[in-house]
């Protein structure tokens, strides 16, 4: 076995860059295109009635995604950037509030907060997982923590039974950022579904870059 990593003078496991996933084709086109020929983009009415949340495509979608993971409710956004705003309004987050994230994430995991006057508390993350570590999480609890923000990293997951414990006896909100992690699952679970609120992204499709995860909880 390798001694020394490949930054410091050893071999590189990976000698060339990983491909990217493909996860758009004619089905997707063919969808795209007929709500274009239809006229009507997503019919969101901003007021009462039966397009507040949307037209029949938007509602579909809304379903087959529940459908799909097993969720309850789902709402659809402009992006998961708007979701995470929407997300800390929905567990309450108000001035002065502190929300735990993490370091290691796009920037909007974290100010989010912000939009409602709540501060962002970073954490530590997993060497392993790149995902918060809970015995960080737990350290930097305070009186004014309100929520955390667990960011699900590279189709990996955090180590949620072990965060949920620590929220559910500070009597804390979980807000999972399941971005990067659509249909992974966490020891049966879909991720999303674990905290008390979760969201994805169908932007770029990111892949783990450093090789073979060290989470047992991931599937």
């Amino acid at each position: 076995m390798e001694s020394k990593p490949a930054i410091l003078g050893g071999s590189k496991v990976r000698t060339k860059p990983l491909l990217s996933r493909k996860t758009m084709g004619l089905e997707e086109e063919e969808a795209v295109l007929a709500v274009l020929r239809s006229d009507v983009l997503s019919a969101f009415l901003g007021g009462a009635g039966p397009f507040f949340n949307g037209g029949q495509k938007n509602k579909e979608f809304e379903n087959k995604w529940a459908a799909k993971f097993g969720f309850k409710h789902v709402i659809a956004v402009n992006s998961w950037t708007t979701g995470l705003m929407v997300a800390c309004g929905a567990v309450g987050i108000e001035p002065g509030d502190e929300v735990i994230c993490t370091p290691y994430s796009m920037s909007a995991s974290a100010t989010c907060a912000l939009f409602y006057g709540g501060i962002p508390v970073f954490a530590d993350i997993d060497p392993h997982t790149f995902c918060l570590d809970p015995a960080s999480i737990e350290a930097r609890i305070t009186p004014r923590t309100k929520a955390i923000i667990v960011v699900h990293l590279f189709g990996g997951c955090a180590d949620m039974d072990a965060i949920m414990a620590i929220a559910r006896k500070h009597n804390l909100k979980v807000i999972e950022d399941a971005a990067q992690s659509p249909g992974v699952k966490y020891k049966g679970r879909s991720v999303g579904a674990i905290g008390d609120i979760g969201g994805f992204s169908l932007n770029f499709p990111q892949t783990y870059p450093y090789g073979r995860r060290r989470n047992a909880g991931h599937q």
